[in-house]
């Protein structure tokens, strides 16, 4: 059975970000990406204080590629350890839930 869900992600820069989610739809692990851009992201590194500006990314996917998207992201991201975070989605419109399978099956 399926687990839809939402991958969290950020990405540096917006080209790079929208490459980067082509490639995945290529590649049938997410159905859709959307991308918000102006983010502030305030963080520790390093044992510092950091602050970028970076790329929102809501991936929407079937939970059970989770490995195989983890593994695609690090690969091609340029962070050592960038954001991959998984959101199981309890509720959604049967239809929509259904297109995201569909667009993902092999």
């Amino acid at each position: 059975m399926a687990t839809p869900g939402i991958i969290l992600a950020t990405h540096p820069n917006f080209d790079d970000a929208k490459a980067l989610a082509k490639t995945l739809l290529r590649e049938k692990l997410i159905a859709c990406a959307t991308l918000g851009g102006g983010r502030q992201s305030v963080y520790l590194w390093d044992g510092k204080i950091q602050e970028d500006q970076e790329v929102q990314l809501l991936l929407k996917t079937d939970l059970d590629k989770f490995k195989a998207l983890e593994t695609r992201i690090k690969e091609l991201h340029p962070y050592d350890v960038p954001e991959i975070l998984a959101i199981a989605v309890t509720q959604g419109s049967s239809d929509y839930l259904q297109w995201i399978q569909d667009c993902i099956s092999s």
